[in-house]
């Protein structure tokens, strides 16, 4: 299932790096480690003992986002709230239409090709989004501009996690 969703060829963590290296600097990484919250750090580690099943549901909310959610539409939201950031997590695809369909079908394909796995896949897609709100909450204290960086710090944190993982595991 994982290789289904890497067949979709989203790389979202260099566009992740090169927002936080613009809000933050060259030391970005540093200070995004400071910024994690309890709620991220959770996240992380979730993710980190993930079973294939469940990097699958975290992926799909992850990436759902960014896809289905994101694009050029919200990069251009965004760019409003952080003017000096080029928001490049938001650059997915050029036709973001596209991108959305090949996302849809993709999902769905699992769900028939995996058939044991679809009730579980739905029911872990609602606890990584729940995961999600749970790292926005405890960011969303802080208020504006710094929540708003903090909220890409702890998303690119999980997605990096993520990442590793996969990369780790070969899939």
């Amino acid at each position: 299932m994982v290789a289904r969703v890497r067949e979709l060829g989203l790389e979202v963590t260099p566009g992740y790096a090169s927002d936080l290296e613009q809000l933050y600097g060259p030391e970005w990484r540093e200070k995004a480690a400071r910024a994690r919250t309890a709620s991220t750090l959770a996240y992380q580690e979730t993710l980190a003992a993930a079973t294939p099943v469940e990097l699958v549901a975290a992926a799909f909310i992850l990436y759902g986002a960014l896809v289905v959610g994101g694009g050029k539409q919200t990069q251009v939201k965004v760019r409003k709230v952080l003017p000096g950031c080029d928001h490049k997590l938001f650059d997915i695809a050029d036709d973001m239409k596209a991108a959305r369909m090949a996302f849809k079908n993709k999902f769905t394909a699992i769900g028939k090709e995996f058939p044991e796995h679809a009730d579980a896949l739905e029911a872990l897609a609602a606890r990584f989004m729940a995961l999600n709100n749970g790292v926005v909450i405890s960011i969303s204290c802080v208020g504006g501009r710094v929540a708003t960086g903090l909220g890409v710090a702890g998303a690119v944190a999980v997605a990096v996690g993520a990442a590793v993982w996969w990369s780790r595991c070969g899939r």
